[in-house]
């Protein structure tokens, strides 16, 4: 009866042997698997996080750039607003100066002059008033629009001052209030020339302007000359006209240019915000995993003989429990 039942116990004793060296295998197969995934996500999230500062790096470069190029914008608007007051204020000047002249000049032209140089001259001078008061009309009608403009700018940045920092919001509103001041003496200057050509377009029109005209010959002479003038201009109104089509398909590349850098930068935004929910999640699954992996070690022991970590496992109650020595 003892032998059968030491045979059963060392049977036992055997079994358990078996299953604690299978339980070995499997922690060192389980450990070389966790290490070797380990050493495939420290991989994969170095390579995660050196794309993810590539891409913060071209963001921050990029926004820098669009940054330098409101600026540039801004100041080149500036530039643009006060090369359109000098423009008006030397147009203003050359109609002066050419109502003046033709003041000067108005009575022998009238009275002693007499030839085709005369009706000739007589012709230029009155179609360079007319183009000239047209100029001036021209950059008082822009000027109107672009004070209309800087008024709603300054009014906009008035009512949403986190629209930009106060430092620049102050300076780019003072700048504009400069551009307004600015144009104000040559608005009144555009408007008194225009006042004063629009007069003397009353005293000249119908037949005042071809009292010069006196007989059949001049009036030959005059319309020839107003067809060569004519034809001229509409030669130079299609050179021109050829050269605003080649322009504009230049700016249409341009234009196509732009909106393929705007979609390259939105899928550049698209990739960082996938990147950054990645790394988030990845994250948390690292914080599972530690708190996964507190838990098993509370529920581990140490073997004496190898100094190996193996799970404890409850034995059967029908089996002898041997104390080895």
């Amino acid at each position: 009866q003892l032998l059968r039942q030491k045979q059963k116990s060392d049977d036992a004793a055997m079994r358990l042997q078996g299953e604690i060296q299978r339980i070995k295998s499997q922690k060192v197969q389980l450990q070389q698997k966790i290490k070797q995934e380990s050493e495939q996500f420290r991989s994969w999230k170095a390579a995660r996080e050196k794309e993810v500062l590539q891409l913060k790096k071209e963001g921050r470069r990029n926004e820098y750039e669009m940054h330098k190029l409101l600026a540039l914008n801004q100041k080149q608007k500036m530039v643009v607003l006060q090369r359109k007051t000098e423009e008006a204020t030397m147009a203003t000047k050359r109609l002066k100066d050419l109502l003046e002249a033709k003041k000067s000049t108005r009575d022998a032209h009238g009275t002693g002059a007499s030839g085709i140089q005369a009706l000739m001259r007589t012709i230029d001078d009155e179609l360079e008033v007319t183009v000239r008061a047209y100029e001036l009309r021209s950059h008082y009608d822009r000027q109107i629009q672009e004070r209309a403009t800087i008024s709603k700018e300054i009014a906009k940045l008035k009512e949403c001052p986190e629209a930009m920092s106060p430092s620049a919001r102050s300076s780019r509103i003072s700048a504009l209030e400069n551009m307004l001041s600015s144009s104000s003496s040559a608005m009144v200057s555009m408007a008194s020339q225009l006042s004063e050509a629009e007069e003397r377009e009353r005293v000249f029109s119908g037949r005042g302007r071809w009292n010069h005209v006196r007989s059949l010959p001049d009036a030959k002479n005059t319309m020839n000359y107003l067809f060569q003038l004519a034809s001229s201009s509409r030669c130079q109104l299609h050179d021109k006209e050829v050269m605003c089509i080649e322009k504009d398909l230049i700016i249409g590349e341009l234009k196509e240019k732009v909106v393929a850098l705007n979609g390259r930068t939105r899928q550049l935004e698209a990739q960082v915000n996938d990147l950054h929910n990645q790394n988030m999640q990845l994250f948390a699954a690292m914080n599972n995993a530690k708190k996964s992996g507190r838990a098993s070690r509370r529920d581990t022991t140490i073997d004496p003989e190898d100094g190996q970590i193996y799970a404890l496992r409850k034995v059967s109650s029908y089996l002898p429990v041997f104390s080895f020595v």
